[in-house]
């Protein structure tokens, strides 16, 4: 039986889905300059007065969520994308970011790119507020990081310490890039396998990893993992 079979045969027959999370930890940045720090500097260069204080603030706000996006991408393993859409687009499929903020967050890098203009100061001021408010809610990914956690099904709204007897333990590897996946059956260890972001199930197990910390996301267990499920 495979991983895709177990959640088929064993899980999605349940009238309820619940997740469970034991470890957190810290990812470490990859990056030798932060985003967090490309911010600062674009707060710096608004205090400057003139084209230059403006177009400087413009570039680093540009600078700190292109980091921000590589760092993310690098730490969880995910498929590097060349074009920043593509690379925006994991954002709204993780469940991290909405469409119309990646949409406002790509107007902004776009304007600096295409538009040899001198910006106003009012455009310059969304833009660093636009990029302090994306590296502020993809920050939290390197403070707190779930890498183990368990998820399954109860017939009944809710369940107990007990598991029951269909349920997946799911362990990332921070190193590796690498989901360790294993599924119970009645006591019994009756899967074992790994998943990597050549995977169809990496990123949607990316999302439940997110989701099972109320800090990321706001949909709910089941929601989570009827996605998962879907993937399949």
């Amino acid at each position: 039986m495979t991983f895709t079979e177990f959640l088929k045969k064993k899980i999605k027959p349940y009238n309820f889905y619940w997740a469970d999370a034991d470890v957190t930890q810290p990812l470490e940045f990859p990056f030798d300059i932060t985003a967090k720090e490309f911010v600062s500097f674009a707060n710096r260069d608004l205090d400057e007065d003139g084209k230059h204080g403006l177009v400087n603030a413009l570039s680093n706000a540009k600078r700190a969520i292109d980091c921000q996006i590589d760092a993310v991408t690098s730490v969880l393993g995910i498929k590097k994308q060349r074009s920043f859409p593509k690379k925006a687009d994991n954002f709204v499929k993780l469940g991290l970011l909405a469409p119309r903020v990646i949409k406002r967050i790509n107007q902004q890098r776009n304007y600096l790119e295409h538009e040899y203009k001198i910006p106003n100061a009012e455009r310059v001021e969304d833009a660093v507020d636009t990029a302090t408010l994306f590296v502020e809610l993809t920050q939290r990914i390197f403070r707190s990081f779930r890498t183990s956690y368990t998820f399954g099904g109860t017939e009944n709204f809710g369940h107990s310490s007990d598991y029951g007897k269909d349920f997946v333990s799911v362990n990332f590897s921070p190193s590796t890039k690498v989901f360790y996946i294993e599924c119970t059956h009645n006591g019994k260890i009756v899967v074992q396998e790994e998943i990597d972001a050549s995977r169809q199930k990496f990123i949607p197990l990316l999302k439940l990893t997110l989701s099972s910390d109320w800090s990321y996301s706001d949909l709910s267990d089941q929601e989570t993992i009827e996605e998962l499920i879907a993937s399949c």
